[in-house]
């Protein structure tokens, strides 16, 4: 058996840096990028963008151990001299190192490359899911839309109805009350008027009294026209005497010819003058008749006809006053 020199078994091979591309430091780690698309080949299922970088990470540790396991010592050849062997050993070495590095990076490469393209196809998945997904979105938007525009609309009639039915029976409820306060009304003004009737009536002949005496006071002509038109209705009747006030005589007197004037041919008419006549209540006198115009006497008379007049309006509408007149006449008699 051979035996090896002494310095061949004392030599142990050097220890050199790892240069495999990645090895030297860790590389950052990416933020993980969840995202759920839709395969077209193989359905639907989802993808995480940091599983798919961390797959590629191991698939290049994968070959890195590989080959680090493949490379030895033992492959090169022993030399004669310890120089020779040295140099030729570290020649080998690094072509040995220069071609793991390349076949090492071709491979990263080739991981990275696949790596890229199964993110661009998870990309491209993922916009065709976003389009998929917006388009579902907008769908099931417009038809809420719908169904809220027809809910709302439907709803809308209904309550259209509803009001305008409402609407009615408040409006009638509303004129029943109306006219029932109408009535009222209408009750309380009649109940006012016969209440306060005979005071009304009153107040307006008062009123009727004042104007026929402001009449007289500022015309004076007033009494001449009152005896024109009750000697009209003297003609045949004989003589025609009148009485009159001192006041009154004087301006009667330029008249008398006007007075004749409503008289038959022949007739004769004097005038006297008296304290006992009343102003404005002259006295004609005929064979065959007194005529007393006192307007004193006439609102007496008128007087007397309005009591009368209200008495009966209120028997015939005031059913309690006809039964109080009833009884003043049961306990009369």
């Amino acid at each position: 058996m051979e035996t090896k020199p002494a310095w061949e078994n004392q030599f142990l091979p050097p220890q050199f840096e790892d240069l495999t591309p990645g090895a030297a430091k860790a590389a950052p780690k990416a933020e993980p990028l969840p995202v759920t698309v839709k395969d077209t080949e193989n359905g639907v299922r989802p993808f995480r963008l940091d599983s798919l970088l961390k797959d590629a990470k191991a698939k290049v540790l994968k070959l890195e151990a590989s080959d680090a396991a493949r490379f030895s010592s033992n492959q090169f050849v022993e030399e004669g001299t310890l120089l020779t062997n040295v140099e030729e050993y570290a020649k080998r070495i690094r072509a040995e190192a220069d071609k793991q590095a390349r076949l090492i990076s071709r491979q990263a490469e080739l991981a990275l490359s696949e790596a890229e393209e199964t993110l661009a196809h998870a990309q491209v998945v993922e916009s065709e899911a976003k389009k998929s997904a917006q388009t579902m979105i907008e769908t099931a938007e417009a038809t809420v839309e719908k169904i809220e525009r027809a809910a709302y609309e439907k709803g809308y009639a209904e309550g259209l109805a509803r009001g305008m039915e409402q609407a009615r029976v408040d409006n009638e409820l509303a004129t029943a009350k109306v006219m029932d306060l109408l009535a009222e009304l209408q009750d309380l003004r009649l109940a006012l008027f016969r209440e306060h009737e005979t005071e009304i009536v009153g107040q307006v002949l008062l009123l009727a009294k004042k104007v026929v005496h402001e009449e007289l006071r500022t015309q004076p002509e007033f009494v001449l026209n009152l005896l024109k038109g009750a000697v009209h209705y003297l003609e045949g009747q004989g003589k025609v005497k009148i009485t009159l006030h001192p006041v009154e005589y004087d301006f009667i007197a330029k008249h008398q010819p006007e007075l004749a004037a409503y008289l038959e041919e022949g007739q004769v008419i004097t005038l006297k003058r008296s304290g006992e006549t009343s102003p404005s209540a002259p006295v004609i006198e005929t064979d065959f008749a007194v005529v007393e115009l006192s307007l004193a006497r006439q609102f007496e008379e008128v007087d007397h006809l309005l009591e009368n007049c209200l008495d009966e309006r209120r028997q015939l509408f005031d059913p309690r006053y006809k039964a109080e007149r009833e009884a003043q006449k049961g306990t009369q008699t």
